[in-house]
């Protein structure tokens, strides 16, 4: 009996470390050269997030807006489909979005532009 629930314990444990792993995903978003954005795809599962990093300099603002088939996917920094920043340090910024609705695929464009003065 102890054997048996010490392989069990064994097993949850192992997935829910793996579904972990699939909704925090970190992925690092490059851009082409001369282009100022970046467009990623993929799906996510209902209340999963999904992080994407890009490297930016100061003076720059970094624009996201994000599309989804069911219009639930959001840019958790603000709950919106839009996102505007204006960067005032060299370095990596994340924009992580997360599903508030059934499971759907998702676009995020990721735009890198020099802040207007």
């Amino acid at each position: 009996m102890f054997k048996q629930i010490t392989i069990l314990t064994l097993v949850l444990s192992a997935i829910f470390i793996i579904g972990s792993e699939k909704t925090s995903a970190q992925t690092r978003v490059r851009f082409a050269p001369g282009r100022t954005s970046a467009t990623v795809s993929g799906s996510l599962d209902y209340n999963h997030y999904r992080e994407y990093v890009v490297r930016a300099r100061a003076g720059q603002s970094l624009i996201a807006k994000v599309t989804s088939g069911n219009g639930g996917v959001v840019i958790a920094e603000n709950y919106e489909t839009h996102y505007f920043l204006d960067l005032n340090e060299d370095g990596d910024y994340t924009v992580q979005i997360r599903n508030t609705s059934a499971a759907t695929w998702y676009r995020l464009t990721i735009t890198i532009v020099r802040t207007p003065r």
